[in-house]
């Protein structure tokens, strides 16, 4: 597929599957909103190989193509991520833990793609990366 036309339909399929969008609908509306976005990840797999971008997918993807700092970003991500949930955590700490991770990896998205909060990510010319928390989020 040409390069143009698969940056485009992504970007087109951000917009009408963003949050922003999904949260202006009213209620009876979501379901359709739903529907269209199961559709359209059958549509995908079709033509791409989807992955989800859930954490080893995203550590894989940064050591291929990252610098230095994004790796540092990645390390202090983990680090994060293993602090998160322990029982010695009050409630505030594993606040700024979930915080602190999801900042990071906004940054460390941003790196890779040059953008966050999509829900669709374009890693090649066949591989498009899925946000499964923006995901969920649509799907609720």
């Amino acid at each position: 597929m040409n390069d143009n036309v698969m940056t485009d339909t992504i970007s087109d399929l951000n917009r009408k599957f963003s949050l922003q969008e999904y949260k202006k609908l009213r209620p009876a509306l979501r379901a359709t909103f739903q529907s269209d976005l199961k559709k359209t990840l059958a549509r995908l797999k079709n033509g791409y190989t989807i992955k989800m971008l859930e954490d080893d997918y995203l550590f894989s993807l940064t050591a291929t193509r990252a610098s230095f700092s994004m790796m540092q970003m990645i390390n202090e991500y983990r680090e994060v991520s293993h602090r998160l949930g322990h029982s010695w955590n009050s409630a505030q700490e594993n606040a700024e833990n979930t915080r602190s991770k999801r900042e990071i990896r906004d940054k460390v998205l941003e790196g890779l793609f040059q953008s966050r909060g999509l829900l669709f990510n374009r890693v090649d010319d066949r591989t498009i990366a899925v946000d499964p928390e923006i995901l969920s989020q649509l799907m609720k």
